[in-house]
């Protein structure tokens, strides 16, 4: 009789390419995870690592990624930023809710090396995004909240590290001060 443990081996592992290949849609992807999770009793770490070989959706995106790992969950922060509507789920590289990744911790960031989305990570998307962050931050509404939500959620050096993004000045109009910003 088999174990999942070796079914898993000598089945999922050795035909995980043509399992990708198979897998079609979100649904299937999340129920193909959900199917290891329901037997993460019977694997070990290194066996769950394999998984980060498993194709997963992303939230926003209509194609799927090519592995499961080097991603980020959900977080209270990234839900901010959406709800604010300073970003869109789809540029933050975070793994579709339909994953339910709070509640499998364990698999999707200890395992699958994912993370939870924090203000750093954010940083980071912003480097790399700065012109078109620039071009949301032209509204007046969005440029509130952003500051707002910036100065309740981060240091004084990352704020600093901001400081060359669009603030509304004191005349209403909104420029690139370039200094330090004091709240």
């Amino acid at each position: 009789s088999y174990t999942f443990g070796e079914f898993y081996d000598d089945v999922i592992v050795v035909y995980l390419s043509q399992i990708n290949k198979e897998i079609s849609t979100k649904e299937d992807s999340v129920d193909f995870h959900n199917l290891i999770i329901d037997h993460i009793g019977s694997l070990t770490s290194d066996q769950l690592s394999k998984m980060t070989d498993a194709k997963v959706y992303l939230y926003g995106q209509d194609a799927a990624s090519n592995c499961s790992g080097g991603h980020k969950t959900l977080s209270a922060k990234a839900k901010e930023l959406f709800e604010n509507g300073l970003v869109e789920f789809s540029d933050l590289d975070i793994i579709d809710p339909e994953y339910k990744t709070e509640e499998n911790v364990n698999y999707w960031e200890t395992n699958l090396g994912n993370s939870k989305f924090t203000v750093n990570h954010f940083f980071s998307w912003l480097d790399d995004n700065v012109d078109s962050f620039n071009k949301t931050l032209q509204d007046e509404s969005l440029n509130i909240v952003f500051w707002r939500w910036l100065k309740s959620n981060v240091g004084d050096k990352l704020i600093e590290q901001a400081s060359n993004l669009p603030v509304i000045l004191k005349n209403g109009s909104i420029d690139n001060i370039g200094n330090t910003i004091y709240f």
